[in-house]
């Protein structure tokens, strides 16, 4: 009798799934609902339900052999756990008398759940894994260097919806199944991370090699690194199977190599106009300034990953410039520059950190050391150079900014009228519990 009025297994169940389910929900509540008033004085009732229960399941498992697809698997779930026991079909009011519900198997709707969740998460592997590969060749094949925000975000924004979307659904369904579709894309992730990093990687070494790097790729690589960092930080933890300290060390690793390659070529870049600025040519430091405004010019959309890379490149071009400096004499440069050497290097430290804060207005100010020579090239007296070297030094440190003490005889040295006893008293006052920087007994 139930097997009379059931409807048949659909042609293209993919297609049709949810309009089947929907008609086999109205029929079977249909026809237990008109026959309950019939049978309820006799047992009829219940096996009459425990029948329509098994010919449901059964018909679900045929429906079963047929989907393929992730979003079909969850509409099936969906329907076993949350419909099929509603007030709208097994749990109506009218049918819940606990003798008519005595015969109803519910061993059939366990078992089935199992089989559809095995299938759900094969089928959910692929899909994942597809549509990952997809996103990871769409950035492969990436032309475009403009600073379209959604071209630069689209990467880690697509990969973060795809996994979001199944573990939103999943949720909906029950939090069992959440937990073990969270454990299929995280697996999935994980290996998505590993292709996207060895990607990256060859394509920014071929970069690395062109005369004029595009920094656009560079940046789009620490962000995307850092949104996943953050998404598997968040969401990660927990996961039988899934290591998320690896994902995340693979990624911090990833970030640290792009920004090697950054610097090493801005170090080069720097190298080459600080090499003429302090030889033969004054106009070379306006020159670099265009070049760090033109390479690492504000991009909105990562102001955090901005600030990272221009404190790091602030830094090594402060040192580069102190290092050019003291192995100068500074009666050349002033007549290099026909200027006081002093006043020229306060400018050119003033200078930096205007081009540095504007492109990263909370940079640290690692332009102190150089604020400072104009004072020290002004003192005339040991005692004068002392305090001058332990504000130095104080000021560096309330402002995190480190010093390299190795360099500090030489900028002594730079002022051209110290002996070397005269060095080692200025630096045994103010950093008596250093050991000696090794350039010091150099100086005689």
């Amino acid at each position: 009798m139930a097997r009379t009025h059931f409807p048949k297994l659909p042609v293209e169940a993919e297609v049709n799934l949810e309009k089947h389910l929907l008609n086999v929900q109205e029929t079977v509540a249909k026809e237990l609902l008109r026959l309950a008033p019939l049978l309820k004085t006799s047992r009829l009732l219940g096996f009459l339900i425990d029948c329509y229960h098994r010919q449901t399941f059964a018909h679900l498992h045929g429906l079963l052999r047929h989907v393929t697809s992730t979003k079909k698997g969850f509409v099936l779930m969906e329907w076993a756990l949350n419909t099929y026991l509603s007030q709208e079909l097994l749990g109506h009011p009218d049918l819940q008398d606990k003798d008519l519900m005595k015969p109803v198997d519910l061993l059939l709707l366990t078992d089935w759940v199992q089989q559809a969740q095995d299938k759900l998460l094969l089928n959910m592997q692929v899909d994942i894994s597809r549509s990952l590969e997809k996103i990871l060749q769409n950035e492969k094949n990436e032309k475009s260097t403009t600073e379209d925000e959604e071209a630069f975000v689209r990467l880690h924004v697509d990969t973060i919806q795809c996994i979001n979307a199944n573990l939103q659904t999943a949720e909906h369904i029950s939090p069992v199944l959440k937990e073990r579709v969270r454990e299929v894309c995280f697996q999935e992730l994980q290996d998505f991370v590993k292709r996207y990093i060895s990607m990256q990687k060859k394509t920014l070494e071929k970069q690395a090699k062109m005369d004029r790097p595009e920094t656009t790729h560079f940046f789009k690589t620490l962000n995307t690194c850092k949104e996943l960092k953050l998404y598997v930080q968040t969401n990660g933890k927990g996961i039988k199977n899934v290591d998320h300290v690896e994902t995340v060390t693979a990624l911090e690793n990833m970030e640290a190599f792009t920004v090697k390659l950054l610097m090493d070529n801005l170090i080069q870049i720097t190298e080459s106009y600080l090499k003429r600025y302090f030889k033969k040519d004054d106009k070379q430091m306006l020159l670099l300034i265009d070049e760090i405004r033109e390479q690492f010019h504000r991009r909105p959309c990562c102001l955090d990953v901005q600030k990272r890379v221009m404190d790091e490149a602030y830094q090594r071009i402060s040192q580069i410039y102190f290092e050019h400096l003291v192995r100068s004499s500074q009666k050349k440069l002033e007549a290099r520059w026909s200027d006081a050497a002093g006043r020229r290097v306060s400018q050119d430290a003033e200078l930096l950190h205007l081009t540095f804060s504007d492109l990263s207005p909370e940079v640290r100010r690692w332009n102190l050391v150089l604020l400072t020579v104009r004072e020290l090239l002004d003192c005339r007296s040991t005692d004068a150079l002392k305090m001058t070297v332990a504000k130095m030094l104080q000021d560096c440190s309330k402002e995190s900014c480190s010093v390299d003490l190795e360099l500090l005889p030489a900028l002594l040295r730079f002022r051209g009228d110290l002996s070397g006893w005269e060095v080692r008293e200025v630096l045994d006052a103010c950093l008596p519990d250093q050991p000696r920087p090794a350039s010091c007994c150099c100086w005689s």
